[in-house]
């Protein structure tokens, strides 16, 4: 029913014996750790981490009257950076293009 891919120039079989061999000594840099062995360990941080979800779902669908983007802890170190900058820019804006229309083309001055 289906078909194997074409050998092409390139193909290593999963036999290693086709690998080539690594340089040994000074000329290769070992890795602290192998990959192999740290995809485990992330793993397992998945596995055994603590299940946040219900708590989660408490915090969001609790009608508290707060919109969703300030209901945890952390909003104030997001949003208050984030509304600085939109309506700061929207205000600098606003300022330029009010200068623009009575023919000043710099920020402050009269040029």
């Amino acid at each position: 029913m289906f078909r194997t891919a074409p050998r092409m120039a390139g193909y290593v079989d999963s036999n290693t014996s086709q690998l080539p061999s690594l340089p040994r000594g000074r000329a290769r840099a070992r890795p602290k750790f192998d990959s192999q062995f740290l995809g485990v360990l992330v793993a397992i941080a998945f596995v055994f981490r603590e299940n946040r979800v219900p708590y989660y779902q408490r915090l969001f669908q609790n009608h508290d009257g707060k919109r969703q983007w300030w209901k945890t802890s952390r909003s104030s170190y997001i949003m208050y950076p984030y509304l600085i900058s939109v309506y700061g820019l929207g205000a600098a804006t606003t300022y330029a293009m009010c200068r623009m229309v009575f023919g000043k083309k710099t920020w402050f001055g009269d040029k």
